[in-house]
């Protein structure tokens, strides 16, 4: 598979792949034993926690035996935030135990940690900041015993997060793929229209769509409203394979967790909601048979957040293959595009774009 030239390109697909050597790729990668899913961090940080108190240590202690020592104290908001951009580049995951009056202070600043449990001595004082949109705020604990049963409750979904600082990817250069060595290891060779054949060959069963269901849950298990956990529960009830692309168009949880997960390029994240992903390419080869199209269309997109390396890519590749990560919804009207990026403006991070699309039929098999 290290040898490039028996991999090419064409009209039917984006790079050609052996399905037999990339099933034996998915199973490597599904069953390996990852230990960064258990591993995980305390982190408490409160003006006190660094006095030799016997209050203290106490809280100490009880950090260090729930996770085999694996705690960082502070007692400086500013060192706390340095520290802790590092932390997330080395991609670990972070339990935050944080004092009333810091809380408030930082909360908006550290929205990419999953997890936040404020641990104080008055509930009343800081009760809320629970009603705020602060979905990563769990728990406020007044007393150990309550402290040590809040961290137990939430690291089960700790050790296994959806998205937990997963860096978002809209679209993969195809030069980066045809000109790698080594397949294999490469996640760029692993692209969902690979990976979706696969799926197609597993049996589907009810406890592929549980599992699904129970993870959107525990993703939306602070939502502050009950909108998206009742449309997960209408999800479970009602769901069947035939209302995939009307659940997809709808403005719920499916659309935005189903395209966040091909866009970290983690196949881990895309097997958890394989049972939908299946259902929903059926349905769309199914429509595309019964359209018949004979005529070439031409189809508009507006998208107000797109990575600038990307769009500094597309213009300097004009001509070039890409792959898109996910699924794309598109309008014969123009301005029913636009209508997706009415006021937004470009940022330092993402600009705002009006993609024209052509599709000609002739060239599309499926």
């Amino acid at each position: 598979m290290g040898n490039k030239q028996s991999y090419t390109t064409n009209s039917e697909e984006t790079v050609s792949h052996d399905i037999k050597n990339s099933n034996e790729l998915l199973q490597r990668s599904l069953n390996r034993e990852d230990n960064s899913f258990e591993r995980y961090m305390l982190i408490w940080l409160d003006k006190k926690s660094n006095d030799n108190t016997l209050d203290t240590l106490r809280t100490k202690t009880l950090l260090r035996q729930l996770n085999n020592n694996r705690c960082l104290f502070y007692n400086d908001v500013n060192v706390f935030l340095n520290e802790y951009e590092q932390l997330l580049v080395a991609k670990e995951k972070i339990l935050l135990i944080i004092s009333g009056s810091f809380a408030e202070q930082i909360l908006p600043q550290i929205s990419n940690i999953p997890t936040i449990i404020i641990f104080c001595s008055n509930y009343k004082k800081y009760h809320h900041l629970l009603h705020k949109k602060y979905r990563n705020l769990c728990d406020i604990c007044v007393e150990h015993e309550l402290l040590k049963a809040s961290i137990q409750r939430e690291i089960p979904s700790l050790k296994f997060n959806l998205f937990d600082n997963q860096m978002l990817k809209t679209m993969r250069p195809l030069d980066q793929i045809l000109a790698s060595e080594d397949f294999t290891n490469s996640s760029a060779y692993f692209s969902y229209v690979c990976f979706i054949d696969i799926l197609k060959q597993m049996p589907k069963t009810a406890q592929a769509m549980e599992i699904m269901i129970r993870k959107c849950l525990d993703y939306y298990r602070n939502d502050k409203t009950s909108k998206i956990l009742d449309s997960i529960k209408e999800f479970r009830n009602t769901y069947s394979a035939d209302k995939a692309l009307d659940w997809y168009t709808q403005d719920t949880f499916v659309y935005k967790l189903i395209n966040q997960a091909f866009r970290t390029e983690d196949i881990t994240l895309w097997y958890l909601f394989r049972f939908y992903i299946v259902d929903l390419c059926e349905q769309l080869e199914d429509i595309h048979k019964k359209q018949n199209l004979s005529t070439i269309l031409t189809l508009y997109r507006g998208q107000t957040h797109l990575p600038i390396v990307e769009f500094e890519y597309i213009k300097a590749n004009i001509g070039a293959l890409i792959a898109i990560n996910g699924f794309l919804s598109t309008s014969k009207d123009v301005n029913i595009a636009k209508q997706f990026i009415l006021g937004a403006e470009d940022s330092n991070e993402f600009k705002v774009v009006l993609f024209e699309i052509t599709v000609d039929p002739c060239n599309l098999k499926k």
